[in-house]
This record gives C-alpha cells, structure tokens and sequence, in this order.
C-alpha cells in the first residue's frame, strides 16, 4: 500500500458519496521495473483520513472514469 501525501495530489473530487472525496496523487515508480501505472487513487473522510486506497492507474482521466463506474463521485 502506498502513503497518501497532500503534495502528491493531482487531482480531487469532493462530490463522494458520505461526505468523502475521490483523490487522485503521483505514484512513486522510482526503481520499478517496466511500465508502471503513474497515478494511486484514495477514497478520504471529511477529515483528510484515507479510508480506502484504491490502487493505482495508467492516467487521470482512467482514474476519474473508475470512480465514476464504481459510483465513488456524482
């Protein structure tokens, strides 16, 4: 699991479901060998608390499709 990081964020969608946003942060693939997905997405509490790391995907506007089909924002 990776560490969710403000300054990593490049994305956030505050319109979750709950009271939670969708946010969408830079990956770190230093050292990782052959391609590798460059964005992780998290599913945070009114308060900034990670309640869910998503996992990662190739680009941002894959991530934002995945929250929409997962009815994570809307």
């Amino acid at each position: 699991m990776s560490k969710f990081n403000w300054d990593d964020v490049v994305y956030k969608d505050p319109r979750g479901k709950n009271n939670t946003t969708f946010v969408v942060t830079h990956r770190d693939i230093t050292g990782m060998v052959g391609p590798q997905d460059k964005y992780s997405m998290w599913v945070l509490d009114k308060g900034s608390k990670v309640l869910d790391d998503l996992g990662s995907h190739i680009s941002i506007d894959g991530a934002k499709a995945f929250a929409e089909h997962r009815g994570l924002v809307g």
